[in-house]
């Protein structure tokens, strides 16, 4: 069982799937009739909105990926990608294949449209039948004037129409914090309200509670809460969640926080609601001076006493990662697990990930990851480059602090997006600011893309949230 957080090098490896470089071909687009599986249409959607963010902050174009599994003792080819951007070097193509019978075979390829703000319109999911690229599933997305996304429809392909699946609402405040998200499902041709959630904040644009409702009998039910507490630099110190009983709010679960004098995140408990709080877990997160992230430990509370659950310690060299050991308890000493090893070239960027098990006695082989890039300078305006700013620390808590010195931009303003592409803040930044704090401790763990710019540059970053 392996125990692995998704930090930045890590989460690279659970959206990429492959290489086999070549050119995108004008093949028609016609269809096989498939399941109406919403929820796998939405985690393939968050996976290419992930990659195309990932791809978007970095100094070279991720172009390729080819993974191998080792069998009988040697390396055998297992899926691979290709990817394809446009001007703006945003993701427009990624094509997915797989290795059968000696030989790379295309398997799906994932499509997306953009409006003049680079703001997705569509993304379009294809399989191959063999011959030739068959539709599968769409999204299509809505905006308002701010560039808030306040609609996502999603719809499958049945040989013929576009059949409706499912769709999101959402609405904002004033400073762009989403209030209200409304799913719906259609049926007997009209959409029926599935459930809902609406966020509240405070005066720091924290998120500090959001009901989750279920539309039940032609009204809103009660179903779970969730809050939110922070301490006075807006580090979140307090998740907790509560269940409806049908008449009040119930204690279910908690998390509580520490963080040290740069903001990492240091400590997590993890609590039951029991008639009392009972421990159940505790992750302890250490640093180097540099704030890059070197040990987390897990301990789970067992009969009255912590007892060592599993570790992950991370190795650099010269500021790059370099390995990642996890190693789990077993009863008495840790033993070694699973472990990754990094190559990176002379830009940071992650070129080959081998990763192995260990049998008791030596390492051995499992997957090895090639990753291929293009220097963005070759594709896009030079000048773009020449806007740049900062972050640190990542990974962090959610707290981070951005070094806009080099940006040297007027009339500027900040967004962050999640996996999904949704935007999750939007605020202006004043003229001449050299450092400014972002608080997103209020997310979950993942990645998030952060966008700063006019209307005539940006530049962008992606962080990892890690609670």
């Amino acid at each position: 069982m392996r125990h692995t957080f998704t930090f930045l090098f890590v989460a690279i490896l659970l959206f990429f799937s492959g290489i086999s470089i070549g050119q995108t071909s004008n093949e028609s687009i016609q269809r096989i009739p498939d399941s109406n599986i919403p929820n796998q249409l939405n985690d393939f959607f968050n996976d290419q909105n992930y990659l195309s963010a990932f791809m978007r902050s970095q100094n070279d174009l991720l172009i390729a990926k080819r993974s191998d599994n080792w069998v009988n003792n040697m390396w055998e080819g297992s899926d691979s990608a290709e990817y394809y951007f446009n001007d703006d070097n945003l993701i427009v193509d990624n094509i997915f294949l797989v290795y059968d019978s000696a030989e790379w075979k295309k398997n799906s390829r994932y499509v997306q449209e953009y409006n003049p703000d680079n703001n997705i319109l569509t993304g379009l999911s294809m399989d191959w039948n063999g011959t030739d690229w068959d539709s599968s599933y769409i999204s299509t997305y809505e905006y308002d004037g701010n560039g808030y996304r306040t609609g996502i429809l999603f719809q499958s392909y049945d040989g013929m129409d576009w059949i409706n699946v499912q769709k999101f609402l959402f609405e904002f405040d004033g400073d762009g914090n989403q209030i209200l998200q409304t799913r719906q499902f259609w049926s007997n041709n009209d959409w029926i309200n599935i459930d809902q959630k609406s966020s509240e904040y405070d005066q720091n644009n924290n998120l500090i509670a959001e009901i989750t409702q279920n539309y039940i009998s032609s009204s809103w039910v009660n179903s779970k809460k969730d809050i939110w507490e922070y301490d006075t630099n807006d580090n979140r110190t307090l998740f907790g969640s509560q269940n409806w009983s049908g008449a009040d709010w119930e204690n279910d679960f908690q998390f509580i926080y520490e963080f040290d004098g740069n903001n990492n995140q240091t400590t997590q408990l993890k609590q039951d609601w029991m008639g009392s709080w009972m421990d159940d877990y505790f992750i302890t997160w250490e640093y180097a001076n540099d704030n890059a992230l070197t040990l987390v430990w897990r301990q789970d509370w067992t009969n009255n006493v912590w007892i060592n659950n599993f570790q992950e310690i991370y190795t650099y060299n010269d500021g790059k990662i370099d390995s990642l050991l996890t190693q789990l308890w077993d009863s008495t000493a840790w033993k070694n697990e699973y472990l990754q090893d990094y190559t990176t070239d002379d830009n940071g960027n992650i070129t080959l990930v081998v990763e192995q098990d260990w049998d008791s006695i030596a390492w051995v082989n499992n997957t090895r990851t090639f990753f291929y890039y293009e220097a963005i300078s070759n594709v896009i305006d030079p000048s773009i480059s020449q806007h740049s700013f900062s972050v640190f620390p990542n990974p962090g808590s959610g707290n981070f602090t951005l070094d806009l010195s080099d940006l040297e931009l007027q009339d500027i303003a900040l967004r962050v997006y999640d996996t999904k592409g949704q935007q999750l803040r939007y605020q202006t930044i004043p003229e001449s600011t050299q450092t400014t704090n972002l608080n997103l401790t209020h997310l979950p763990n993942g990645i998030y893309l952060i966008q700063i710019g006019n209307k005539n540059h940006q530049a962008s970053k992606t962080v990892q949230i890690v609670h």
